[in-house]
């Protein structure tokens, strides 16, 4: 079995080296450093931070019964990761999944499987054999607990949320490149600022693109890039409208895994075929609105569009049809797959005599349409 190593190259800033030891008198080549006092004022909430799961808002953390889990670019920039599944067993509880043999997210948590249902930016993330690139995200999200289950029934265990890297209004950009084994090749470019002499408009760009061969099969090419272009105009103090774009590709034709013949398991063996090929197109658009009247009631909305466009070409050996022949598998496959999701969201803070009041309503609609032909061929053909 061959197997994969990436090489990183991490770099990293000390104001001087610190040490820890019981001796009185510390050696020459060490000195001491007092840090300076830190005053925490956790006055709202548990140490004053929030929670945004699902788009609800910013809610103290000790006024929320849910369980929550954030990865962030810290965790993320460390692991070289760039598909959530790499940094999801950092997480107690929760452990990397597969779902449509890997072509798709997926995580188990609790005894549930997420069946593949995941969040970007509160919407139902793309649903049809989709892999979320990492370089677009500033964190995840999970959701754990009874919390989860409002979010769907196919996830009942825990709840995944995707939010998106913002348009910011200082200037910075930041490139990446990783280098591995078995060709594997990852470059990711991350520029923002404002537009111009503008101050209220603001871009972000990200292009992410990787290459390199399976670690395990041969004829089974990774292949993926993603451009992610985002506005957002700040129109006025109390408002902004954002609108992201979203392309990305991913090549990988399907592999059967490891099988069964003649006796025994062959792990090291492709059983792909060189002509199968797999081609498939994402597409996304949204728009997020919400805007401030005084200092109590605040009105958000959003939209978000998905496509997809599948061209693939199964072909191989998978399973044992007698103690010494594998069955073939043939499949053409052609996939048309659109989701739009459209929320809507009126938060209202209130007083009344010596009560305060949250209020929190809101409207959501989805739909997807999935149009797929397909000419298959199972067990005509053996090995």
């Amino acid at each position: 079995m061959k197997r994969s190593i990436v090489f990183t190259l991490h770099y990293c800033a000390l104001l001087g080296p610190l040490y820890a030891q019981e001796a009185d008198n510390p050696p020459d080549h060490y000195y001491s450093l007092t840090l300076p006092e830190v005053v925490v004022n956790a006055s709202r909430g548990m140490l004053g931070m929030t929670t945004s799961t699902g788009s609800v808002g910013d809610i103290d953390r000790m006024d929320s019964t849910q369980s929550i889990n954030v990865i962030d670019q810290a965790l993320i920039g460390d692991n070289a990761a760039d598909r959530v599944e790499n940094v999801l067993f950092w997480l107690p509880g929760v452990s990397p999944s597969s779902s449509l043999a890997g072509y798709s997210t997926a995580f188990s948590t609790r005894g549930f499987h997420s069946k593949g249902d995941l969040f970007f930016n509160g919407h139902r993330d793309n649903g049809q054999f989709f892999i979320r690139d990492l370089a677009t995200v500033e964190r995840v999200e999970i959701l754990k607990g009874h919390g989860s289950v409002l979010y769907g029934s196919g996830t009942p265990g825990a709840t995944l949320n995707y939010i998106s890297l913002r348009p910011r209004s200082q200037p910075l950009t930041r490139f990446r490149l990783t280098l591995g084994s078995d060709r594997f090749l990852r470059n990711v470019l991350d520029t923002t600022g404002p537009v111009g002499t503008t101050r209220n408009l603001h871009y972000r760009l990200i292009v992410a693109a990787q290459d390199g061969d399976s670690s395990i099969y041969d004829n089974v090419e990774k292949r993926r890039w993603t451009v992610f272009p985002s506005l957002q105009w700040h129109y006025s103090q109390y408002g902004s409208l954002r609108l992201e774009t979203e392309r990305s590709y991913d090549k990988q034709p399907y592999y059967f895994g490891t099988v069964y013949t003649q006796g025994r398991i062959l792990y090291d063996s492709s059983y792909v075929f060189p002509q199968a090929r797999s081609d498939r197109h994402f597409g996304r658009v949204g728009l997020y609105w919400q805007h401030r009247f005084g200092k109590r009631i605040e009105l958000r909305a959003a939209i978000s569009h998905f496509t997809t466009r599948r061209n693939d070409i199964l072909a191989g050996f998978y399973y044992k049809k007698n103690e010494s022949a594998l069955a073939g598998y043939y499949r053409l496959v052609k996939d048309a797959y659109r989701q739009e999701s459209v929320k809507l969201e009126l938060i209202g803070d209130l007083t009344t005599a010596r009560l305060d009041h949250r209020l929190l309503l809101g409207v959501e609609y989805n739909s997807n349409h999935d149009k797929v032909k397909s000419k298959r061929n199972v067990g005509g053909f053996t090995l």
